[in-house]
């Protein structure tokens, strides 16, 4: 009996394992989602151009002037930066179709992405937004 168990055990673990790793499997990002990342990390390089003299806040300020002003946004994409500048910093874009962009920064001397991964999670509704705080992702490169 008790081998009975431990079996069932094993096995009910590699299913609900299978069943976790789907729901979180990336997706293949868009055209334009991944233009719209491109874009993004370059703005950042270049607001960052100069460590020695960006703070977070100034960091930020100079990415939302930069897609306030310049970039057309058909997707209604939103950003946020988190983290320190310099150091590590979670770029985080979605949309309201639930199209959602998760990038590791490092900010050294330069900008350095760690990793990217799209996914996509339900839709949200009118007036409603994804909370700051990005989804845990247990998916590693």
């Amino acid at each position: 009996m008790f081998y009975k168990i431990i079996l069932f055990s094993v096995l009910s673990s590699f299913s609900f394992q299978a069943l976790a790793t789907e729901k979180v499997q990336p997706k293949s990002p868009t055209a334009y989602s991944q233009a719209l990342l491109t874009m993004t990390l370059a703005v950042i390089k270049d607001c960052y151009k100069n460590p020695n003299q960006v703070k977070g806040e100034q960091l930020v300020r100079c990415v939302a002037k930069v897609f306030d002003k310049e970039v057309a946004n058909p997707e209604h994409y939103k950003i946020n930066l988190s983290g320190d500048c310099p150091g590590n910093v979670d770029l985080l874009m979605y949309n309201v179709k639930g199209e959602v962009i998760n990038c590791y920064l490092t900010l050294t001397k330069s900008v350095n992405v760690n990793r990217c991964i799209s996914y996509k999670i339900p839709h949200l509704s009118m007036g409603e937004e994804m909370s700051i705080t990005p989804p845990q992702v247990l998916i590693n490169n």
